[in-house]
Formats: structure tokens, C-alpha cells, sequence
């Protein structure tokens, strides 16, 4: 087997366990890096009017948003950055830190 073809069959291992979601973003299906956070983003779903700014920067892309459903952020894998909270207009979105566990409603 040729060193090309090695490193091929080493990169098609390796994503069948991760997503690949942009040049900054894998989702690795294995772990559940979510528990590394300190602050827990929470949403007034009452509040928000759904306009996807929270989802268009996150950097993760873990934040769902369509007009039927309230925000989901999938607490798997958040990190707890706080920039979906920053970029929110309506500020429906804060960062808590007094959260110890959190329910992924997936």
C-alpha cells in the first residue's frame, strides 16, 4: 500500500466518526464536549422571534432554529462561548453559570 493510499484509508476512519461542518467546525460523534463548559447558554423561548442570528454564529453550528420550533442548542456540544448570547437582538439568550447539569431536549 502506497503512503498516499495509507493516509486515504487513516482520513475515511476518521470520518466515520466525526461531521465535518466547516474550516473550523467537526462535531466528533464519539464525545460529548459539552461537559467542559462553564457558562450554560439558556433561552427565553417566549422572547425570541427566531432570526437565526444565534445560528449563524455559532461557531460550533449546533444551534437549530426554523419557525415552528423554539431555538435548540445542542448541549452536547456547546462550549459555552457566549457568542449566541452576544449576537442576540431580542438578548433572549444568557449565559448561566450557577447551571450544573443540562437536559439535551435532542
Amino acid at each position: 500500500m502506497s503512503k498516499g493510499q495509507e493516509n486515504a484509508s487513516k482520513q475515511s476512519e476518521k470520518d466515520k466518526n466525526s461531521t465535518f461542518l466547516g474550516p473550523v467546525a467537526t462535531i466528533v460523534n464519539d464525545v460529548d464536549t459539552g461537559a467542559w463548559r462553564v457558562d450554560v447558554p439558556v433561552v427565553d423561548h417566549a422572547s425570541c422571534i427566531r432570526c437565526a442570528i444565534c445560528k449563524k454564529h455559532c461557531p460550533l453550528s449546533i444551534i437549530k432554529v426554523d419557525k415552528e420550533n423554539p431555538v435548540w442548542i445542542d448541549m452536547r456540544f456547546c462550549k459555552g462561548c457566549g457568542i449566541c448570547a452576544q449576537v442576540c437582538p431580542k438578548g433572549c439568550i444568557l449565559m448561566d453559570s450557577n447551571i450544573k447539569e443540562v437536559e439535551n431536549n435532542a
